[in-house]
């Protein structure tokens, strides 16, 4: 089964691009039931990316292959 779905998450911390990324909890607390372990993200350019998620209580983040796809795309804190 196939599950469409999206959130903007907006990165505020020099860690977060590198190390995971925390699902928003608005998110998580509508949809973090039906999310498995794995999710396929799939981007405006065709490019597909497996993920896995760490589950911690309400908390979900990207995690594995979080990194890969951030060095990736260049995400990262800017600093002014």
């Amino acid at each position: 089964m196939e599950f469409h779905s999206n959130f903007i998450k907006i990165i505020l911390s020099h860690r977060s691009p590198s190390t995971g990324i925390r699902i928003p909890n608005k998110f998580t607390d509508k949809h973090g039931k039906e999310l498995l372990d794995r999710v396929i993200l799939k981007l405006p350019d065709h490019d597909v990316w497996q993920l896995h998620l760490f589950k911690s209580r309400r908390q979900i983040w990207l995690k594995n292959g979080w990194s890969e796809f951030a060095h990736h795309y260049g995400l990262r804190f800017a600093t002014s």
